[in-house]
């Protein structure tokens, strides 16, 4: 190894597949959706879109009891086309995004935890990460989760890295991060 990265810290290699994705994924978005403007937009938006809909249905009838057979079927229609659009766009944001299995993320990687830098190995790439870079580290559910950007990352789970104590290495870790910006969450 190089050695402008300082002295070795820790190594261990982890086997990444699409689950581990999915799970990253899973935090990454609860991240997302716990801070509260976007909450606070959500409600806005879902309470336009019903304010929208009573509009258009007051428009068309005074009295909602005396909608005839083809309105309440056009209506009907609207409402399952915009809620197939909505699980369409939720399935696309699930599932679009999952990693190749012969991509990047997948596979064997050798993490390196040097003074000054973390390493990334695989047989497909080899990345450098200054510790400055990493944004947070997160403990969840005895997994650990390296946030180095706001949706990107890798996920450490005690099984597959043989720590016996993953709160250990999390403190290890946001030690080797007090240099940069990186949080504990």
């Amino acid at each position: 190894m190089n050695d402008d990265f300082g002295l070795l810290k820790n190594q261990f290699n982890i086997n990444l597949n699409q689950k581990d994705w999915m799970l990253f994924r899973t935090v990454a978005s609860k991240l997302v959706i716990e801070r509260p403007t976007i909450r606070l937009k959500l409600f806005w938006f879902n309470l336009i879109i019903w304010f929208g809909i009573v509009l258009v249905l007051t428009l068309f009838k005074k009295e909602i009891i005396g909608l005839h057979i083809p309105t309440i079927a056009v209506l009907c229609l609207l409402f399952v086309g915009v809620l197939f659009d909505i699980i369409l766009v939720w399935r696309i944001q699930q599932n679009g995004f999952i990693p190749l299995k012969k991509g990047f993320w997948v596979g064997l990687h050798t993490f390196s935890l040097f003074e000054n830098a973390l390493v990334v190995e695989s047989t497909a790439c080899k990345c450098i990460y200054s510790w400055e870079l990493i944004k947070y580290v997160k403990d969840d559910k005895g997994n650990l989760f390296i946030f180095i950007d706001s949706y990107f990352g890798y996920v450490f789970s005690a099984p597959k890295i043989k720590v016996e104590n993953i709160g250990e290495l999390e403190k290890h870790l946001c030690r080797l991060c007090e240099r940069g910006e990186a949080k504990h969450k």
